[in-house]
């Protein structure tokens, strides 16, 4: 029984060392196709990305982070015809982590 929780657990963690995360996912989409326009400099459309270079603000972004989920799922963002290889993983990533993170009440720290 113990060495069949212990395969358990261990087939669990290899199993989400293996899930991209938001390094592999996320950031070079923002850097590769985002920050030309939208950094502290340009400022397109009122939004610098580098301010979203981490997944902690996934929580100290949220809205932020669902107008921009919004965009990439309507195909506004990023702009043009071809979209990068990878959009599908980048939009299931965000919606991932936004549903498991609870959006905090107003005023709460």
């Amino acid at each position: 029984m113990i060495p069949r929780l212990i395969l358990t657990v261990l087939s669990a963690v290899v199993a989400q060392a293996q899930t991209p995360g938001f390094n592999q996912t996320v950031l070079p989409l923002l850097k590769n196709n985002c920050a030309a326009c939208h950094n502290n400099r340009s400022n397109s459309g009122g939004l610098s990305i580098e301010d979203f270079y981490s997944e902690q603000s996934m929580v100290s972004n949220r809205d932020a982070w669902e107008r921009i989920l919004k965009r990439l799922r309507n195909g506004t963002m990023p702009p043009g015809k071809d979209k990068p290889a990878g959009i599908a993983e980048v939009i299931s990533f965000v919606e991932g982590a936004l549903e498991t993170r609870e959006k905090k009440p107003s005023g709460s720290r």
